[in-house]
């Protein structure tokens, strides 16, 4: 049954009045009274429902609901087993139900807009918009508030501040979504401001019902899912023997405009140590994103056997921005850029990847296209840096000017001249190189020991048909280096004498002995000023493609291909040492001999002249590709395999060198197996030369001494195998017929798939075979073998979980590295883990809430590397 009150007594509405001497005559119905509605009454009619009993009181200007009611006023939808809507006072009282056992069922339950909260019983006045709840329980983001007893006033109360506000007494905030809340912390007073925050007074933390010494004068939660200062609670605190007590994490997050955003953020320790962040995160549509991250840090702690303060620094950045591909037609920035000193991710965090990565590279660039031209111009900054040996190398300013290849003497018309096929490219570089260590990296000295340069690039060249089945390519070369800082040795003739007398028993001297330990000593200077290293080259290279083909018509294999690709290149350079060039000098060293150097040494990463004479090579290769077909019977198909990428077979010879013209032959070639997972790369050498007694290489043919054209030097063959779940189940799935396929799949498969989903396991192994001369005796060994296994998750159960960040074992060397282990229970809105680094001696147990806006309430214990005591 439906009802709808559209208009009710005095006080709030008027019953109808005639006036029919102001009204036009045919605008009043003839029968029907015209209605005058009250200035004080409200402004929407008053909807109500129920499934068993309605009961309305004329008298009273009440009607009762029972079972499933309903009423709805504008927006506003109160649901209750049991209800009573009065007109006169504009009240509506809503309450559960018992049921046959004498539960209280259909507890009433209110909405308006996307506010919605529960209670044991809603008083509510849609006149004034305000109401009285017992026993609420509402959700606000991802928090849920329980209150004994509730006051909500709607933003129509006041319009003012446009925003609802619901006044708490005794009331429980937390994450938990269970009826019985595991958790919350509890507050006399609060006051909830939905979509916005949740305000509380004195507080204290509640586990199962069941108070904590934990207390909080005051709190706010932020609920908003719009960005909003505000200060970032330390997720974690730390008590360290050599730190002492620390907090992790703290910090104050501010928007700075609708596509940026600033985090600072930093550890304290109250012995002395702390580390400061502070992070920009950009993004702005269909443009660019990135992010810039700045970190200072200072560890400090007692120094061995002394009661003196180590202070260790260190510093990280990082800076990676991403456009987007559609923002700009021409120009292109990108990349990446981290750096670090003394060891920053080592030195303060635990993780594997921080532990043991030795190697940190950065590439930050600027491309510009112009358009309508054959120029490219690229400006990069390059770094790469070693955190083993701490050696820092960066590249900056770096600018590239690249001519894509040209034809300068093609006709309009694309003739077929064969003037018209010679092309022409052109590049040029200006480099700056700085190397220090990561310590000294910001010094003035590095600052000052600066190398920089300039170099470009001419090439031209012509690819010819040479009878029908050849490429022919002339080619010439031009390099010019300019160098700002050349070298220059002298000798400074400061001899170190060394004297000694031979005497008699009775001490008269019997003769003397000199002995010059050093002739004097080299000393080195920069000389400043442009200094060109011209180098050229020329020659011409032959190349052709031969197909070999056998099909065959039955059995497993179906087919073989190969294809060689044999090339032919003779090159022409002078000699750079002789005295026209001025590239190298002689100076006398310590010992009296005269040393050659080149000017050029320590430059800025430019080339260097050849110092092996001159040049007139005839370089020769043969690469070779082969393939397969073979027969799968269980799913009736052919398929082609790859047995050989590329194997090249490649030396050279030298016909202007006295001795020794040919170079040693190198074969080569990577493959892989079962369906990628495995990379195979395989290497060989062989010389032309035989050997002399010291075992070095002498002018004289092998097969001179041996009769066999080559001599055995060194082969070694590498097995890189990684699997991975997804992958090896694609790879069986391939393998089996359709109908097994159908057979063998069920849910009990795929929860197993699902479980170790996250497993990755890597295996590298390295066979080389040598050939000891001139004992003659071969040498078969295994150089590196490794297994690694790492694992996301696995699902234990639905609550238990494990992973591995890293765990490998070294055959040959017989040791485990960096085993990462991390153990964790779903507790529901909470999560208990340990994780321990065996090989650090470090470990963390920790309980904790769930991440979200309570995420803060931790419980950690932890030892840090500083501390470590259970090493491997």
């Amino acid at each position: 049954m439906k009802a709808a009150v559209v208009a009710s007594h005095h006080p709030y509405f008027s019953f109808y009045q005639m006036h029919a001497d102001t009204l036009p005559p045919d605008s009043i119905p003839k029968g029907r009274p015209a209605v005058v509605i009250s200035k004080q009454g409200i402004d929407s009619k008053v909807d109500y429902d129920a499934e068993d009993i309605i009961h309305i009181s004329l008298k009273d200007q009440k009607v009762y609901l029972r079972n499933k009611a309903i009423v709805q006023y504008g927006a506003i939808v109160i649901q209750a087993g049991s209800m009573e809507v009065d007109f006169r006072n504009n009240l509506v009282i809503a309450e559960g139900i018992p049921d046959s056992s004498g539960t209280m069922v259909q507890l009433p339950t209110f909405e308006e807009g996307s506010q919605a909260f529960s209670g044991k019983k809603i008083t509510y006045n849609y006149k004034t918009h305000q109401g009285h709840i017992v026993g609420i329980e509402t959700q606000q983001g991802d928090l849920f508030v329980q209150g004994a007893q509730t006051k909500y006033i709607g933003k129509q109360a006041n319009p003012e501040k446009n925003h609802d506000i619901i006044y708490n007494e005794n009331a429980l905030v937390s994450t938990c979504n269970q009826d019985h809340k595991h958790f919350g912390i509890r507050s006399r007073k609060q006051k909830v401001i939905p979509g916005k925050m949740v305000i509380v007074g004195p507080s204290n933390l509640e586990i199962a019902n069941i108070p904590t010494p934990l207390w909080l004068p005051f709190g706010f939660f932020p609920i908003t899912n719009e960005r909003a200062a505000g200060f970032i609670f330390p997720k974690d605190y730390e008590y360290s023997p050599q730190l002492g007590y620390g907090l992790a994490n703290l910090g104050y997050f501010l928007p700075i405009n609708p596509y940026m955003n600033a985090t600072f953020s930093g550890d304290i320790y109250l012995r002395g140590t702390w580390r400061a962040m502070g992070r920009v995160d950009y993004k702005k549509r269909y443009k660019f994103n990135g992010n810039f991250s700045l970190q200072f840090a200072d560890r400090r702690q007692e120094a061995p056997n002394s009661t003196l303060i180590q202070s260790n620094k260190s510093i990280k950045l990082n800076w990676r921005h991403t456009q987007d591909p559609k923002a700009h037609p021409y120009n292109t920035i990108g990349g990446n850029i981290d750096i670090q000193t003394n060891n920053f991710e080592s030195l303060n965090n635990n993780d594997y990847e921080s532990a043991t990565r030795s190697q940190l590279t950065s590439n930050l660039s600027f491309n510009r296209n112009f358009p309508n031209s054959p120029f490219v111009l690229n400006t990069s900054f390059q770094h790469s840096q070693n955190t083993q040996t701490r050696q820092v190398t960066i590249n900056f300013p770096n600018m590239d000017l690249r001519m894509r290849r040209i034809f300068p003497f093609k006709s309009p018309g694309g003739g077929d001249k064969w003037y018209e096929k010679i092309s022409l490219t052109y590049s040029a570089t200006a480099r700056n190189q700085i190397t220090a260590t990561d310590t000294t990296l910001f010094s003035k000295e590095t600052l000052k020991n600066a190398q920089y340069g300039f170099r470009h690039d001419i090439r031209s060249e012509a690819t010819l048909r040479f009878l029908k089945y050849f490429n022919i390519t002339p080619f010439i070369d031009y390099k010019e280096d300019i160098y700002f800082k050349t070298l220059e040795k002298s000798f400074d003739p400061n001899p170190v004498i060394d004297t000694t007398y031979l005497t008699s028993e009775d001490g008269d001297t019997l003769d003397l002995l000199i002995d010059t330990l050093s002739f004097g000593s080299v000393n080195s200077m920069q000389q400043f000023g442009p200094t060109s290293l011209r180098q050229y080259n020329t020659g011409l290279s032959l190349f052709s493609t031969i197909y070999g083909t056998a099909l065959f018509k039955s059995g497993w294999l179906r087919g073989f291909r190969h294809v060689m690709q044999p090339s032919l290149t003779l090159s022409y350079s002078p000699d750079y040492t002789g005295p026209a060039f001025d590239y190298f000098r002689e100076v006398q060293n310590e010992s009296g001999e005269l040393e050659t150097y080149s000017i050029f040494e320590g430059g800025a990463g430019l080339r260097r002249p050849s110092s092996g004479g001159k040049n007139l090579q005839i370089g020769y290769g043969i690469d070779n590709n082969f393939e397969a077909k073979v027969y799968n019977k269980k799913r009736e198909e052919e398929n082609k395999i790859k047995l050989f990428n590329r194997i090249g077979v490649r030396g050279n010879v030298n016909l202007a060198a006295d001795s020794l013209q040919f170079s040693p032959l190198n074969i080569s070639g990577p493959t892989t197996l079962f369906n990628g997972m495995t990379t195979v790369n395989i290497n060989a050498q062989y010389d032309y030369y035989a050997l002399n007694d010291r075992g070095q290489r002498k002018n004289t043919f092998y097969y001179e001494e041996t009769g066999k054209p080559l001599r055995f030097v060194s082969a070694s063959a590498t097995f890189n195998t990684t699997v991975t779940v997804p992958r090896l189940r694609q790879l069986l799935e391939k393998n089996k017929s359709p109908d097994k396929k159908e057979k063998t799949a069920g849910e009990g498969l795929e929860d197993l798939w699902k479980i170790i989903n996250g497993l990755n396991l890597r295996h590298n192994i390295t066979f080389q075979k040598r050939l000891n001369e001139p004992q003659g005796i071969d040498t078969l060994e295994v150089t590196v073998h490794t297994l690694a296994l790492s694992i996301q998750r696995i699902a234990l159960s639905p609550n238990w979980g494990i992973a591995i960040g890293n765990i490998s074992y070294n055959f040959k060397n017989k040791n485990l590295f960096y085993p990462d282990f991390t153990v964790t229970r779903n507790l529901h809105c909470w999560e208990m883990g340990m994780s321990w680094q065996p090989a650090r001696g470090t470990y963390n147990f920790y309980l904790r809430v769930r991440p979200g806006s309570l995420g803060f309430l931790e419980i950690p214990y932890r030892k840090n590397n500083i501390d470590s005591q259970f090493r491997f």
